[in-house]
């Protein structure tokens, strides 16, 4: 989505910014021509230490979401592939989920473990 809006310049700050309180949520936020959607990339223009994918950052997505659901009706989170790690965490954060399967034995079977 970064590519299509041409937001890969413009992101400054990303959402692990503001988990580690590097940025602020109005920081990380990338406008779009639509007056009522923004999109918070994953990462700014500094990456992460890589222990920070490693860190249990669940309350923090806990916050980070509870304050973007009061500045909006819907929020979504486009998440990694798979059911680990930052995925799991973001999910545990979430009120609801939309799990999207390939169509194979192997995916449904991991879904049910969650």
């Amino acid at each position: 989505v970064l590519s299509a809006i041409q937001g890969r310049e413009r992101a400054v700050h990303g959402a692990l910014d503001v988990l580690s309180c590097k940025a602020s949520t109005d920081e990380a936020f990338l406008r779009t021509m639509l007056p009522n959607f923004k999109i918070m990339p994953a990462l700014g223009q500094d990456l992460p230490n890589p222990e920070a994918f490693y860190a249990d950052h669940t309350s923090e997505w806990q916050r980070l979401l509870a304050a973007l659901s009061e500045q909006a009706e819907i929020v979504i989170v486009d998440c990694p592939a798979g059911m680990f790690g930052p995925t799991r965490q973001i999910m545990g954060a979430c009120t609801h989920l939309l799990g999207v399967l390939q169509a194979e034995l192997i995916a449904s079977r991991s879904f049910t473990n969650v």
